[in-house]
């Protein structure tokens, strides 16, 4: 676990747990080989992460419990504190939510709720304790008869008390035995009179304490002494009527312990699975699909969790890892440059089979395949040991000798660096005599080298490959990209003349060595040029491909607008057309009438025809109004913005208001109208003539006015809290569009802080808007993180 960085992520996941019974699940976290076990664990990580994402009312506990405090009430006599009864209440009323939660959702979440089924709150344990402790964790008054009366008598003597110090205080305040501004002081619990020493004597009592220049004395009078000796003695009866209370309802708990603990522990299960959903979240896991049928390794864009935390905090890119091992191709022999990234990739399949087979999510995409291994054994790093004489290739040569004893067909195995420590051609030899082996055991297995033996084997063997890390020769640096199928070059010479080494040197460096291995190495050089050539060209038709289908479908898109547009305005026409010809057919129909009625007399008949024709006429004008109306929408279907200019007059769309375009930038336009400045965009304005000035009055438009008055009631400040997730967001929205038309540079958002949800969701869809600035997290002592501060253009 060390080697692989397991002992970190445990930590990690410890860490993001609130109660001990939590931390210790995490503690026993262990590899497994059973499928169903495993698929239960990532079932239950995954199902807790969607409720985190997408169910706001999931009661998340406190996790406080008096998970320790049980074992010491077993026996009898002892009991819990009201204090802890207060905890227990609290903690078991956590539980019924999450199960009362999980009751309305066991479909949505069944693996969840498979942990809750045995589960069961005895509420008589509630009821019991709501009886004597109130909310602040306290003992009530009326706990029980006993209790009453002897509060009930304390509270009176009390009473006595200050009503005598405040008669004492007042005497001495006038004899001059005490200054004016002074009060009542406390010692031993008991009221105090602090009287100047020269007058100590004049109030009979008992001196308690003196200050420590002996100029103050603090004295008890005799008729409070006798009152505090009364409370004092109720006191310890009140201590012992506490101690019987807690004492039976302790005994009445007692029983129901065995629940309780099944119930702590079903809480320590969910703050551990909620500790894991959330580093899930955070590495971006996912749970992959389980291979049960053939053993099978195909890891999709995987990435090594803990470089990929580091890299997330500076801001870097980490190169994700895209391998497969399957039953033809089980052992992969990965060679390449020095600081390559071998033994990263090695570590990141190694650390994502142990995180799977402990049930955890994988940083990797869902589509990646995992199999189960009955064993893992690695030999990464220097493992020379001082006590047992071992040096560092002894060391490996012993691992190998149990490589060899355990290994089997459910046996991933890692080497790195294999062969190194001894003389290469021996170590070399060695190690492919260990590698044919481990082969033959039907073994899956990940290696690296620089040996070319081992690569030359990879080639032959069945079941075994080559792996490269890929190198990027015109700037000399390493791409950390694996490509199987091909084996790599060290790149020995080159990285050497690109640090500044002497040439004279390396070409030295090249005559002695023999000239198969530089043919073999320059064969390898070239081919992987080619190789990255290829890839390349391949990349750039890939690219082309998807920018031609994005502007097909975008033509798509645009054609059928344009063509549902033209659509509408027909229709439109026609409707239009259809109301006229209705018109002229009732117009008719009356002229008709009139002339009937007049019996064909010519004045009336020719003035009906003469009204007849002007109707005519205007009708024919107004159809040909509307053809020529429709054929300019059906030209001009979109907007054309290219005639807006600086000193353009402009009103937006919907509005009456004309202003002036004073600055365009990009899709914006920057608009005065009167005394107002608004900076739209520009899809939103139409051209409009130049508004006549009055010269006597400033006429203040509808839509002005309004916008004047939503700023004087607009607030900068949006409180969210208590909203669930589309309620808010839906609020966020119209509030930023409201502050972005109001001119209102910088606002503020309260989400609160709770687990970051919220915020998360809240600044994911800040960032996409494009009249935002920035934003942030408010000062600490304005809120932090639970207030979002935004800046807008």
């Amino acid at each position: 676990m060390q080697k692989l960085g397991f002992d970190e992520i445990r930590r990690l996941l410890t860490d993001g747990c609130k109660c001990t019974i939590g931390k210790e699940k995490i503690a026993q976290i262990e590899f497994s080989n059973n499928a169903e076990t495993i698929n239960n664990l990532l079932c239950q990580t995954m199902e807790m992460a969607e409720i985190i994402t997408t169910q706001d009312d999931f009661p998340f506990p406190s996790f406080s419990t008096i998970y320790e405090e049980l074992e010491h009430i077993r026996p009898e006599g002892t009991y819990l504190t009201a204090i802890e009864l207060h905890t227990l209440r609290k903690s078991l009323m956590e539980i019924q939510n999450i199960l009362i939660f999980i009751g309305k959702h066991r479909e949505q979440f069944p693996y969840i709720a498979t942990l809750a089924e045995p589960v069961e709150i005895a509420k008589a344990i509630i009821v019991s304790v709501d009886k004597i402790i109130d909310a602040n964790g306290n003992l009530k008054d009326n706990a029980s008869p006993k209790l009453v009366e002897i509060r009930h008598e304390m509270a009176q003597k009390r009473r006595i008390i200050n009503k005598i110090m405040a008669q004492k205080l007042a005497v001495a305040r006038q004899e001059g035995w005490i200054d004016q501004d002074s009060e009542l002081s406390i010692r031993d619990g008991r009221l105090v009179l602090p009287l100047n020493s020269t007058f100590k004597r004049k109030v009979q009592g008992i001196v308690h304490d003196e200050s420590s220049t002996g100029k103050t004395s603090f004295v008890e009078p005799i008729e409070a002494f006798e009152a505090n000796n009364a409370i004092a003695n109720l006191e310890f009866e009140e201590r012992k009527e506490t101690i019987r209370i807690l004492q039976e309802i302790t005994a009445e708990i007692r029983p129901y312990l065995p629940d309780i603990e099944l119930a702590y522990d079903f809480l320590g299960q969910i703050d551990a699975i909620v500790a894991k959903a959330k580093f899930s979240l955070e590495i971006e896991a996912q749970k992959p699909e389980i291979s049960t049928k053939s053993q099978e390794i195909s890891l999709i864009r995987a990435r090594h969790p803990l470089l990929f935390l580091s890299f997330k905090k500076t801001g870097k890119e980490i190169v994700p890892l895209h391998i497969e091992l399957n039953q033809s191709q089980r052992i992969i022999v990965i060679s390449g440059p020095n600081a390559g990234g071998k033994s990263v990739c090695m570590k990141t399949v190694l650390l994502l089979q142990y995180m799977f087979q402990c049930g955890l999510p994988i940083p990797a995409d869902s589509q990646s395949k995992m199999c189960i291994f009955n064993n893992m054994l690695i030999d990464i790093g220097d493992e020379q040991s001082i006590e047992n004489d071992l040096s560092t290739y002894s060391s490996h040569l012993l691992n190998m000798k149990i490589f060899l004893e355990r290994a089997n067909s459910r046996t991933l195995f890692a080497i790195d660096e294999f062969g190194t420590g001894t003389e290469p051609i021996l170590g070399g030899a060695i190690a492919e005599s260990v590698l044919e082996t481990l082969n033959a055991k039907g073994a899956f297995g990940i290696i690296t080298t620089h040996y070319s033996n081992l690569k030359h084997a990879a080639t032959s063997l069945h079941g075994v490959f080559n792996g490269a890390m890929l190198f990027d020769m015109d700037n000399m640096r390493p791409l950390y990209k694996l490509r199987m199928g091909s084996a790599g070059n060290s790149f020995a010479f080159e990285i050497a003349q690109s640090i500044g080494l002497p040439k004279q040197i390396i070409d030295t460096a090249r005559t002695k060595i023999k000239q198969e291995h530089i043919d073999f190495d320059e064969n390898l050089k070239k081919l992987e040029i080619e190789k990255q050539y290829v890839f390349r060209k391949k990349e750039d038709l890939k690219r082309q491909e998807k920018q031609i289908e994005t502007l097909k479908d975008e033509y798509t898109y645009k054609l059928k607008k344009i063509n549902e547009k033209r659509q509408e305005i027909i229709e439109r026409t026609e409707n239009e057309i259809q109301e006229v010809l209705r018109s002229s057919n009732k117009q008719i129909e009356q002229t008709i009438r009139t002339i009937k009625e007049s019996h064909a007399d010519k004045e009336i008949t020719k003035q009906a025809r003469l009204e007849m024709q002007q109707f005519t006429n205007a009708a024919q004008q107004k159809v040909a109004k509307i053809k020529n109306a429709s054929n300019l929408q059906n030209t001009k279907i979109q907007k054309d913005t290219s005639k807006i200019t600086i000193g353009s007059y402009v009103k937006i769309s919907g509005h009456s208001s004309a202003g002036e375009v004073t600055d365009i930038q990009g899709k914006q336009a920057t608009v005065n109208f009167g005394n107002l400045k608004m900076t739209v965009k520009l899809a939103s304005l139409e051209p409009t003539e130049k508004p006549k000035i009055d010269t006597k009055a400033v006429i203040v438009t509808s839509s002005t006015k309004n916008i004047a008055e939503k700023r004087k009631t607009f607030s900068p400040h949006l409180d969210l809290r208590g909203k669930r997730g589309d309620e808010a967001m839906y609020e966020v929205k119209d509030f930023l569009e409201t502050a972005n038309m109001l001119q209102i540079k910088h606002v503020e958002i309260l989400h609160g802080k709770g687990y970051g949800i919220l915020r998360k969701l809240i600044r994911d869809y800040i960032n996409t808007v494009d009249f935002v600035e920035s934003c942030g997290d408010a000062p600490i002592e304005m809120g932090g993180d639970g207030i979002t501060i935004v800046k807008l253009m």
